[in-house]
């Protein structure tokens, strides 16, 4: 279990980042994988830091496998970006939100005829690069892969183990004192 005595006495950021993966595998089995309903439950039942750590996982991969523009293709809800906006914002990485914000607000006019139609006969590059997103996303994924390539650096996983050094009473399970419930991020409207 993931205490602030732990990630205090823990070394080296491999050690904690192993910690914290540990920590969230068993908060969210696999299986609640299955169903967004249950996924989203899940996530918001976790401690602030932690929900922020869950909620830029899979743009992590998507950063590593493909772009900004295939991620929105692989997670194209609402909720899912949302999420990893603010994700980004509580794990003080404004420049990488600012990037997804702007990749975001490229893709999000073509969201509902992604949600109706998919990219019907057409390989997934061909359709990003068909609906205008793909060429003025490019420039956003050059900067954000700049921001991710720093030496001995875990990419956007680094955020977690440095948010978690400096805020380890926001990655335990704790009650806002003053509401009687758990603290959780502040919902933010990507449309601004």
């Amino acid at each position: 279990m993931l205490t602030p005595a732990l990630i205090a006495s823990t070394p080296s950021d491999q050690e904690l980042f192993d910690h914290i993966c540990k920590e969230l595998e068993s908060r969210i089995p696999q299986s609640v994988y299955e169903s967004s309903a249950a996924f989203s439950k899940a996530i918001y039942q976790l401690p602030r830091g932690l929900q922020a750590m869950q909620s830029v996982y899979e743009l992590d991969i998507s950063m590593t496998l493909d772009d900004l523009a295939w991620h929105f293709l692989n997670h194209p809800a609402d909720i899912s970006s949302r999420r990893t906006y603010e994700g980004l914002l509580e794990l003080e990485l404004p420049a990488e939100a600012s990037l997804f914000k702007q990749a975001w607000d490229i893709w999000a006019p073509h969201l509902e005829q992604y949600r109706q139609h998919g990219v019907g006969e057409q390989e997934p590059h061909d359709y990003l690069e068909s609906i205008g997103v793909q060429k003025p996303i490019n420039p956003l994924n050059d900067q954000l892969w700049k921001l991710l390539e720093k030496p001995n650096n875990l990419g956007l996983m680094q955020a977690w183990v440095n948010y978690a050094r400096k805020y380890p009473e926001r990655c335990i399970d704790s009650t806002d004192q003053e509401s009687g419930c758990r603290s959780v991020i502040e919902p933010v409207n990507l449309s601004r």
